[in-house]
């Protein structure tokens, strides 16, 4: 099995526009800039299926991958936003999927790559750029710590790629 974890692309700025930071939407630029990385993340990735964060920044950002690979439901995950791997990985084992993209936010996923890398959520630092993205394999059911580290890209990067 295959995890692409993905930060959610660049949104609107915190502050007194958005009272409500869980409806911060993308901005024209993270929607433009996703819309590029998406295409190099589909250069090495197919999930069957989209897991986001339930935040609107998270959800655009799903819908963009999934305008990429032609996958237009997606499963919200409270776990995603809220840092909770132990149940993000629930998540995933009951959606039976080969292949899976989970969109969230920082701090959470830069910790949750190194969960189940390592099976603790501090042993690697990966600081996810917004719009970044890794990919992790495992045999078999993902568990923490038996994940393999397939790739790991800054959004500049993936751009790049997706222009080849």
């Amino acid at each position: 099995m295959r995890i692409c974890l993905v930060r959610h692309a660049i949104a609107e700025e915190r502050g007194s526009a958005w009272p409500d930071d869980s409806l911060r939407p993308l901005t024209a630029d993270g929607r433009k800039k996703m819309r590029a990385a998406a295409a190099g993340i589909a250069r090495l990735v197919q999930p069957t299926i989209i897991l986001t964060s339930p935040l609107t920044r998270a959800v655009q950002t799903a819908e963009i991958l999934g305008d990429t690979w032609d996958l237009h439901r997606f499963h919200v995950s409270d776990a995603l936003a809220e840092g909770d791997d132990e149940n993000l990985l629930a998540d995933i084992l009951s959606l039976r999927a080969e292949a899976v993209a989970a969109v969230g936010h920082e701090p959470f996923i830069s910790a949750t790559l190194s969960f189940l890398l390592t099976g603790d959520r501090r042993s690697v630092s990966a600081p996810f750029g917004k719009g970044a993205a890794a990919c992790v394999e495992f045999e078999g059911e993902p568990r923490a710590g038996e994940g393999t580290l397939l790739w790991f890209m800054q959004p500049s990067a993936l751009r790049l790629l997706g222009r080849r």
